[in-house]
Order: structure tokens, then sequence, then C-alpha cells
């Protein structure tokens, strides 16, 4: 600290490094930096006023929705993806005040250089995108407004918006929160053409996958919409035949599905019995996972694997418990276990841990030594927190 106070000092007194001080610590800014700021420059009120100008000079190559530009912008105030927007206001009463905005927006149909399924995918694999494809968006938001539909439009350009939507949501402000836009066009596809939808979810979600993300767009709809029920089988077994080692959270989605589909259990199972050899490689986690899932649909078969596992690593029988429904003190669902396998991972939780007394202050998560000890099991037991089942927990 001495030295540092001695070498300003030394500044202040000699003249070269005065000046050498100075240049160092004077940032130049930008021609025109306070322009549209207060205190200097054009003022807001000003700026948009040179806005409905430029607008009304252009309004002809901005209604046919051949100036891109303007698309561009139009799309961001239609979508309040600018943050001065207000949020709270439709769409369309957002762009009400430039005249025919809208019916550029749906000219934005019109283009010839509309993106394929093919471009917008080239883009969404590294999370990129053109920001005119909001426009386009928007477009199909008008033409549904106006009850044109889809027609004469393709599939292939249809099913890249969808791709593009469920890649890039557009959020929106409604109830004091922010959620994601589900669009009316898009709501549309998903009832009458749920194939072409579910085909665009898959591909953006496959190769989320194959970059091994977290976040894995399009794969929560497939799994929980209702409209994908028909092929939730496929589509859970296709993914983790191709993806037995995915992130461990979009693994273990994929895995509580295929547990409560029975008409899955078979070809689950196929699948389950080399990644649990060894004969196909996964990480030690992804493997827990798949045992865990694999017991819970096949006890019996998998009993002493999950024992021989859980004595090396006993945080186990925490995904048992997950995964079998009794997490946070629940109950299973339909599918709930036999009687002997609740016994089995009460005993075999008992075994491993010791008995221990309630916490008397308090503590986080679901994984302490109080939930590790007996009392904790009284949950597996199915009988209650405050329930104790000596014979099923051994010392």
């Amino acid at each position: 600290m001495a030295d540092q106070i001695t070498h300003r000092g030394q500044a202040d007194r000699a003249a070269a490094l005065v000046e050498t001080r100075a240049a160092a610590m004077v940032c130049k800014l930008p021609t025109n930096y306070f322009a549209g700021r207060a205190g200097g420059g054009v003022g807001v009120e000003d700026s948009r006023e040179r806005q409905r100008e430029e607008f009304d000079q252009n309004i002809q190559q901005i209604r046919t929705g051949a100036h891109l530009g303007w698309l561009i912008h139009l799309a961001h105030i239609y979508f309040a993806l600018y943050s001065e927007v207000d949020r709270k206001l439709s769409p369309r009463a957002r762009i009400a005040t430039w005249q025919a905005a809208l019916e550029a927006l749906a000219a934005a149909l019109s283009r010839n250089d509309l993106p394929s399924f093919a471009d917008v995918m080239a883009l969404t694999v590294n999370h990129h995108h053109y920001d005119w494809w909001h426009a386009a968006v928007a477009g199909l938001n008008e033409r549904y407004l106006l009850g044109q539909g889809h027609s004469k439009l393709s599939d292939d350009f249809l099913k890249g918006m969808l791709a593009f939507d469920i890649a890039n949501p557009v959020p929106f402000y409604k109830d004091s929160a922010d959620r994601s836009l589900v669009h009316s066009w898009r709501t549309d596809l998903i009832e009458h053409r749920p194939e072409l939808v579910r085909d665009a979810y898959l591909a953006v979600a496959h190769l989320r996958l194959l970059r091994n993300e977290q976040i894995v767009d399009g794969l929560t709809e497939l799994l929980t919409e209702p409209v994908f029920e028909p092929y939730r089988r496929d589509v859970a077994l296709d993914l983790l035949r191709q993806f037995p080692n995915a992130d461990p959270f979009r693994l273990a989605d994929l895995l509580d599905v295929v547990a409560k589909l029975p008409a899955a259990h078979n070809v689950f199972l196929q699948l389950a019995g080399p990644v649990i050899s060894g004969h196909i490689a996964v990480d030690q986690r992804q493997r827990d996972l798949w045992l865990v899932t694999a017991y819970l649909v096949s006890p019996a078969r998998f009993e002493d694997d999950v024992r021989q596992r859980a004595g090396a690593h006993p945080g186990l029988v925490f995904d048992l418990r997950d995964a079998s429904g009794f997490a946070n003190r629940g109950q299973p669902g339909e599918a709930a276990l036999p009687l002997a396998a609740i016994e089995f991972m009460a005993q075999l939780t008992g075994s491993l841990f010791p008995e221990t007394p309630f916490p008397p202050h308090g503590w986080s998560g679901d994984t302490n030594a109080w939930d590790r000890g007996h009392n904790g099991l009284a949950i597996l037991a199915h009988e209650g927190p405050q329930v104790r089942k000596p014979a099923l927990l051994p010392n």
C-alpha cells in the first residue's frame, strides 16, 4: 500500500508523469455519443419523430415486407423484445401507432427468402438465428388472427418456424410473471398437425442431446403434452437408445417416462441390460439412474445389482426414494411397488445408515443425516413420517 501511495505522489510531482497518467485515464467517446441522451443531442420525442419520418419515407417497401430493417424493428416492438416497450400491452397494441405495421408483418410471409427447416436447424445447433425471423413469426400470428390459417405455406417452412419458436421462445407478461408465449398458429398446428410439430421438436431436442446440453428445447413438450401421448413411448425409447449418457437431469426425465409406461418396459429392459453391465459405457451418475429405473421396472432381476452398488455408494438409496415416488414424503402413484420391493429398500437403507435423531435446528436439502436414518425410512415403509417399523429397519 505504501508503494502505491509513493507512486501516486511521484506522478503529482513530475510533469512528465502527470501527462502520462492523464493520457492513460482518458477515454475518447464515439462521435454523437450524447445524441438522444438527456442533456444534449436529439431528445426522445425528436428521435421518435425522426423514426416516423423514416417510416413514411420507406412506407412502400415496408408495406410489402421488402424492408428488412423495418421488419426487424417492428417485430421487436410487436413481441416486446426491446426493454423499453410496454410488455403488458398486446402485440397489436404495441405497434398501433405505426400505420401499416401489421400489413408489413403479414407481408413478411411473401418474401422469397423465407427460411427453410434446414436453414433454421443450421443456426439452431449453435443457438443462433436471424433477427428478422421474428417478423415471420409475427406474420404467422397475424395470418391466423385473420383466419387465413397455414394454407399456401409449405410444411418445410412451418416446420422451420416451429423449430425456431421452440428454441427462441418469446416472453410475455401475465399475472405479474414472465412466461413464454404460445402463438395461435403453433396451437393450431399442435391440434391439427401433431406429427409435424413432433418432428420439429424432436429434431431440436436431438441437436441439444447430441451436444450433451442440460437445457433441451422441445423435450419437455414431447414428454408431457397430452397431444404427444401416442408417440411418447417411441420418442422416449429412441432417445434413450441414442443418448444413454445424456445429461443426468434430462436422462432422468426420459427414464421417468418409460418407468410409467408399461408398454415400454420390455424394450427398456433390453436397453438397460448392457448399460448396467458395462457393455455400453456411460458415466457413473448416469449408470446409477439406469440401474434405479431398471430396479423399479423389474425389482427381482436387479435387486443384487442395487445392493452391490448401494454398498459402494450409499447415496443410491436417495435415487431409489426419488424415482419410486417417495421423495419429499410423497406416496407412489398408480404403479406402486410391490411390498417386497418396498421392504427391500427399507432394509437396504437401514443397513447402510444408523439411527439418527431429529435435527434440533434447521437443515437444508433432503439427503442429510436424519433423512439417511431410520426416521426417514418410515416414508419407504409406506406408513408416514411418525411411524417406526423396527422389523424393516435393522441396525
